[in-house]
């Protein structure tokens, strides 16, 4: 459990980078140009990103975690990252408070000014909400 936590962590910084900086950007892009908002959305992963992806992972492995267990985690934190690529499923009740949803990841892909750079987590709200707190903090005048 562990492990998938910090998988899910470290893809949400990997996510983050790829939509801040220009040059990972330029890579991402591929996967936030379709017309339409479905599961093949979440297939259409840049070509690029496996000669850095790993970058992000690695350090579970120095970290103590099995490369097995980090691969099979990644695996399916993938499989559900593509999932939440759809329309058909409007929300999912309490999981909303959990999980990454399609409702969430609606938001993410959208292209309003104010949900540019949302919602970067692939499995767990984790992220998502710890950026928003932050987000409040930093808001907040002083």
């Amino acid at each position: 459990m562990i492990c998938f936590v910090i998988t899910d962590f470290a893809y949400y910084v990997l996510h983050y980078v790829d939509h801040h900086s220009r040059a990972f950007w330029a890579v991402h892009i591929t996967h936030h140009n379709s017309e339409y908002f479905n599961v093949t959305t979440g297939f259409r992963s840049p070509v690029l990103q496996p000669l850095y992806r790993y970058l992000y992972f690695s350090p579970l492995a120095f970290l103590g975690f099995d490369p097995w267990h980090i691969m099979v985690v990644y695996a399916i934190g993938q499989v559900y990252g593509t999932w939440v690529h759809t329309q058909t499923v409007k929300t999912l009740g309490i999981l909303e408070y959990i999980l990454v949803t399609p409702s969430h990841h609606r938001v993410h892909h959208g292209c309003n000014i104010k949900y540019l750079d949302r919602n970067m987590g692939m499995c767990l709200i984790i992220g998502i909400k710890f950026s928003e707190l932050l987000k409040k903090k930093i808001q907040t005048p002083l």
